[in-house]
């Protein structure tokens, strides 16, 4: 069985739906996402490059996105090559989702 680890927002907002979603990933897909949290406090102080080391999903809050583009940690989603990719999560998001993308 396929497993990933991801990163999230300890709070209640930030971790559960990841929980309640990788629950039924899991059942739809058979892999298994298992999701630890921080603080925002701990979003700030730790590098966020590390943590692309060390998860394979993660959850990160607006004022992050400068640092990640700027070091290069994590890789886009709208790039050539993932038009399959794309055309699959405009098709299963929820509402409005795939535009924030």
């Amino acid at each position: 069985m396929k497993k990933l680890k991801g990163m999230t927002w300890s709070h209640p907002r930030g971790y559960d739906p990841m929980v309640a979603t990788a629950r039924q990933w899991h059942k739809d897909t058979g892999v298994e996402i298992s999701w630890d949290k921080r603080s925002l406090q701990d979003f700030e102080s730790f590098p966020v490059e590390e943590l692309a080391r060390q998860y394979d999903l993660i959850v990160i809050d607006h004022p992050h996105v400068g640092q990640i583009t700027a070091e290069h940690c994590l890789v886009p989603l709208d790039v050539a090559g993932r038009e399959t990719e794309l055309a699959d999560m405009r098709a299963h998001t929820v509402g409005q989702s795939f535009q924030s993308l």
